[in-house]
């Protein structure tokens, strides 16, 4: 796990990773480095069951950009 965690920081690109703040399972989120295009969006107070929905509509419309952005939709 921990080579795979490793690869994700540094080499894991166009990965959107989605965690609620008090989801017990976040404890071990991946923190992406500056070297790949992912992006980490974390919902304070948010859980197991946080989604792209949960989140503020200023969040949404960022997660979405990059989404479009890497799906070449603009």
């Amino acid at each position: 796990m921990r080579k795979i965690n490793n690869w994700l920081q540094k080499n894991g690109n166009n990965m959107l990773y989605i965690y609620g703040e008090q989801d017990p399972w976040s404890a071990h989120r991946i923190i992406p480095d500056k070297e790949t295009n992912s992006i980490r969006f974390v919902r304070k107070g948010g859980n197991h069951y946080t989604f792209i929905n949960t989140f503020s509509v200023k969040e949404r419309e960022e997660i979405f950009s990059v989404l479009k952005k890497w799906l070449g939709i603009w």
